[in-house]
């Protein structure tokens, strides 16, 4: 069957096209990934997860499924979990390291001190002020000097005894002082008269 249509002679080589192709996606995917601030997945195979629950639920439900779930697969972003004859693929960003939350908790209690340790309250004497310092003193380990010196200071320090802060109370002092301005109709009220 013969072909009126012109034919080329040669067939060319695409390989420049599609290496030029492949390097624009693979910029227009750094670009995206930049923008949307993409991260890689920490998820392996096997990790416990936790499942963000799909479909509408009421405020009061957590926003994870409470039983975990074991990773099976991988591919990707598209991950592959299983519980018991349940098996789910989802995106990465629907899961969560089961043991991510505890971590966290345990470092901030690492990094933070309990908080009766630090406080102290302001209607002390200053000998119970002294007492709190010791306490805390054995509990945190040796004194330095900037903690001697601000227990120095500490004694200085005018701090109001209970007898104070009940006269403070009784005495309400001065009664509060009213305006003696007198009110005066606006201007352009003169026209109108009051019924």
């Amino acid at each position: 069957m013969a072909v009126k249509l012109p034919q080329a002679a040669t067939r060319t080589d695409d390989h420049d096209l599609r290496c030029r192709d492949a390097r624009q996606k693979a910029a227009m995917k750094d670009y995206a990934d930049h923008v949307a601030h993409a991260t890689p997945s920490s998820l392996s195979v096997g990790d416990s997860v936790l499942l963000r629950h799909t479909g509408l639920h009421s405020k009061m439900h957590t926003p994870f499924e409470p039983q975990p779930y074991e990773i099976v697969g991988k591919k990707g972003s598209m991950i592959t979990a299983k519980r018991g004859d349940r098996k789910v693929t989802r995106n990465s960003s629907f899961f969560k390291a089961v043991g991510a939350e505890v971590t966290c908790q345990r470092e901030r209690q690492a990094t933070c001190p309990p908080l009766h340790q630090s406080v102290i309250p302001v209607d002390l004497t200053t000998s119970d002020v002294e007492q709190e310092l010791e306490v805390v003193a054995k509990s945190t380990g040796p004194v330095h000097d900037a903690d001697k010196s601000s227990s120095a200071q500490m004694d200085h320090m005018d701090i109001p005894d209970h007898d104070t802060n009940s006269k403070l109370l009784s005495d309400p002092g001065p009664p509060l002082r009213r305006s003696s301005r007198t009110k005066e109709v606006p201007r352009w009220l003169n026209d109108f008269t009051r019924a």
